[in-house]
C-alpha cells in the first residue's frame, strides 16, 4: 500500500468515533538535576550527590518519565552493593573509567537558542538534529523517512499520533537501523515521524539516545560532553535490561490494541450488512485500513522480536 492511499485511509480513522485509546507504557517519574558552573557550563545528573555543594542552591529539578523497569534496576544494583557490603568509600577506590565523548553543536536557530547537531542516520544522510533533554523518543521528518526510504514496501511502519506542545498529529512509527552523533552509535533506534518541526533542522534526538549518559553542555565551547560509566548492568545489543522490557511492552500494546479495533469493525460491518449504503461502504474501507494497522503493528512486534534473538536477549527481558 502506498503512502497516498494510507493517508486517505488515515483521514478516515482521524474522523471515526472507533479510533482505539492509544496504550501507553505505565511510567515512573525520575528527577534530572540541571545547573550551571562559574564558567557558564551546563550540567545534567540524575545523582543529586553528584552536585557540587557549592551549586546546590541553584539547581533546577526537572521530572523525566521513566519506565517501572528503571527504578527496579536502580533499587536492584542498590541492594546488590549492600548485600556484597560495599561501602561509599570503597565504591570512590574502585570507581572505573569513565568514558567520555565530545560533539559540536551549533548554538542558535535565527533568534532561538537551541542546540543543533549533526547525525548520521542509517549510514546514508547525515542532518542536523535537534537536541532535545524535553523528548521522550527520536522524531524524524516526513521529508527524512522519504530520503531513507522508510515509506517502501519492505520497511517496518504503523501509523500513529504523535502528541506535541500544538496538539496531536498524524505520525508513522517505524524503525531506524543506525544513528551516530559523533562517535556516539545507536543501532535499532524506533523513531516517530511526523510533519518538520522547524526549517532550521530534520527531527530532534530525545532521552533514548543520551540514557546512560552524564551530559554536560559547554555553551562557551559549543560541544555537548557526555560522559559514561561502566557499570555492571548487562547491555544487549546496546541496550539495557529496562529498554528492552519498555520496548516489548509498547509494541505488544500496539499490536494488542490494533487486533481489537479490527475486531470491533468487523463486528459493525456484520451488524450494518443489511442496511448497506454509505456507513457499511465506510466501514470496508476502515476494515482495510485496519488490516494494514494489524499487518504493520505485527511486523514492528516481530521485528523487535528477531532484533532480540540476534543479540541474544534474555527471554525475562521480554515479557510482555
Amino acid at each position: 500500500m502506498e503512502l497516498p492511499s494510507i493517508m486517505h485511509y488515515l483521514k478516515i480513522i482521524c474522523l471515526s468515533a472507533w479510533v482505539p485509546l492509544i496504550i501507553m507504557s505505565p511510567v515512573k517519574s525520575e528527577e534530572i538535576y540541571k545547573w550551571v558552573d562559574e564558567n557558564g557550563i551546563i550540567h545534567f545528573t540524575d545523582s543529586p550527590m553528584a552536585i557540587p555543594p557549592e551549586y546546590r542552591d541553584q539547581v533546577e529539578t526537572r521530572t523525566h518519565e521513566l519506565p517501572p523497569s528503571v527504578a527496579m534496576e536502580k533499587e536492584e544494583a542498590g541492594q546488590a552493593r549492600k548485600d556484597k557490603g560495599e561501602s561509599s568509600t570503597e565504591q570512590k577506590k574502585s570507581s572505573p573509567k569513565i568514558e567520555k565523548h565530545e560533539v559540536p553543536f551549533e548554538a542558535y536557530e535565527g533568534r532561538t537558542r537551541r542546540i543543533i547537531v549533526r547525525a548520521t542516520l542509517n549510514g546514508r544522510v547525515t542532518v542536523p538534529m535537534l537536541f532535545d533533554t524535553g523528548a521522550s523518543s527520536t522524531v524524524i521528518s516526513w521529508d527524512l523517512a522519504q530520503r531513507l526510504g522508510l515509506f517502501s514496501r519492505d520497511r517496518v511502519k504503523l501509523f500513529d499520533f504523535a502528541q506535541g506542545i500544538g496538539g496531536t498529529v498524524p505520525a508513522i512509527k517505524t524503525i531506524v537501523d543506525r544513528v551516530q552523533v559523533g562517535d556516539l552509535r545507536q543501532r535499532f533506534v524506533p523513531a516517530t515521524v511526523t510533519h518538520r518541526l522547524s526549517d532550521a533542522f530534520e527531527g530532534l534526538l530525545g532521552m533514548d539516545f543520551m540514557s546512560g549518559y552524564s551530559i554536560r553542555i559547554d555553551n562557551a565551547d559549543r560541544k555537548i560532553i557526555f560522559d559514561r560509566i561502566p557499570t555492571d548492568s548487562e547491555m544487549k545489543g546496546g541496550h539495557t535490561r529496562s529498554w528492552w522490557e519498555n520496548m516489548f511492552h509498547e509494541f505488544s500494546s500496539l499490536r494488542s490494541a490494533w487486533k481489537a479495533f479490527g475486531k470491533e469493525v468487523e463486528k459493525r460491518i456484520w451488524r450494518s450488512r443489511f442496511t448497506g449504503g454509505s456507513e457499511f461502504e465506510k466501514l470496508q474501507r476502515l476494515k482495510k485500513f485496519a488490516d494494514f494497522q494489524i499487518k504493520g503493528s505485527n511486523r514492528l512486534f516481530e521485528t523487535l522480536d528477531s532484533y532480540a534473538a540476534r543479540n541474544a536477549v534474555p527471554k525475562k527481558w521480554r515479557r510482555y
